[in-house]
């Protein structure tokens, strides 16, 4: 930090600054203290039971569409008994057992259209969807009507809903040299910047790979950022650090250099098990569960960390989700796709999962959806 400036020179500068953040409300990260999570990432340390990380599951088989036929999942999001699902710039909007209501396609060039389907997020009656590469952000109703069309400034990769308004969170740097921007619906405009860049960033993942919105509560949003092992609180005074991380693998990701994009950054590592960033979490009354994700061929699966804040110098568990079978849980196999309401959510084609289901002899209701390619939506809650 530069010294305060006297005198004349002083009075200028402060009045200067004060002009130019009447324009956009600029929030510093507070420097303070927060708890240190030590975590054990070797996979020979995870647990072999998954009854102390969740207690039940339930999961819906989606209905398919005969003109948009669903191929991976990009993202998902689920409120109020409603899913969202985008792929390949469909949006599917499915209720809670997998029924579906009602899909659109708008990827176009058109003005109520995305050139690419970055991110999506449900709104109070509506759905919220990012085009990157358009700098736009677009609203629709659930029947596929276009709503609003928002520009935005700068592109941003992911997007996620608040009472104040609408979070975009940055990947690379750009003219604004913050990661998060608050918009105002009303204003159409950028209100708040929260936590500026450490360095130039010039990376690029995709919001498939990395969700910078891990949590999202009642009076709390908790973010993170790439290659960085703080988890932050956007609510709290603009950019509090909520907690941090130590792994204990033999490196760190600041080990490998700045500025290197997600596969240079993969080839470079090679077989190291090194943690790329903290993933998305529930926060419950008594614990923490945070996913890791981590390069090396940990990295296809999902680990999860469960902790205590009240406690943090406590040893905590590590789950692995991928490698292992866990009695009760036979469809707790694939990677998460997002956590909602203390539901860890995951997907699988319908035929794995009626292959699971007749191998582990364990009952599974497909209904009346016999097509191979339908997905099947698993909701693990966790145990609390």
């Amino acid at each position: 930090m530069r010294k305060l400036l006297k005198g004349r020179f002083f009075v200028y500068f402060m009045l200067s600054f004060l002009i130019l953040s009447s324009c956009v409300g600029i929030k510093e990260m507070a420097e303070e203290e927060c708890p240190v999570i030590d975590v054990n990432v070797d996979i020979e340390s995870t647990v072999d039971d998954a009854t102390g990380f969740f207690d039940s599951y339930k999961y819906a088989v989606l209905q398919p569409d005969s003109k948009y036929p669903m191929g991976e999942i990009d993202v998902i999001d689920v409120k109020n008994d409603r899913m969202v699902i985008a792929s390949g710039g469909t949006v599917f909007i499915y209720d809670i057992t997998g029924k579906l209501l009602s899909c659109f396609n708008k990827k176009g060039h058109g003005p109520d259209e995305y050139v690419d389907l970055q991110d999506i997020s449900i709104g109070e009656n509506c759905i919220y969807a990012l085009s990157e590469m358009k700098k736009k952000m677009l609203s629709y109703d659930f029947e596929g009507r276009c709503l609003e069309t928002y520009d935005l400034p700068y592109s941003y990769a992911a997007l996620q809903c608040s009472d104040n308004g609408i979070w975009l969170a940055s990947e690379s740097d750009n003219e604004s040299k913050y990661d998060f921007s608050l918009f105002d619906l009303r204003k159409k405009a950028i209100t708040e910047n929260c936590l500026p860049f450490e360095k130039y960033q010039s990376t690029f993942s995709s919001i498939r790979i990395f969700n910078p919105f891990v949590f999202t509560g009642k009076d709390e949003m908790l973010v993170v950022k790439q290659y960085d092992y703080t988890v932050y609180d956007l609510n709290d005074n603009g950019g509090n650090k909520a907690w941090a991380y130590r792994f204990n693998t033999p490196k760190q990701i600041s080990d490998f250099g700045e500025n290197l994009g997600y596969w240079e950054l993969y080839q470079k590592l090679g077989s190291e098990p090194v943690v790329m960033w903290p993933g998305v979490l529930w926060k419950g009354k008594k614990h923490v569960y945070q996913t890791v994700g981590i390069f090396y061929i940990l990295g296809r699966f999902t680990n999860i960390y469960k902790f205590s804040l009240d406690n943090p110098e406590e040893k905590g568990e590590l789950l692995h989700v991928g490698l292992k079978s866990y009695e009760g849980f036979p469809f707790l196999r694939n990677e998460v796709l997002a956590i909602r309401d203390g539901y860890y959510i995951s997907a699988m084609p319908l035929t794995e999962a009626l292959n699971i289901a007749k191998n582990k002899g364990v009952a599974f209701d497909s209904g009346n959806v016999e097509d191979d390619d339908a997905k099947v939506i698993f909701f693990h809650h966790f145990k609390e």
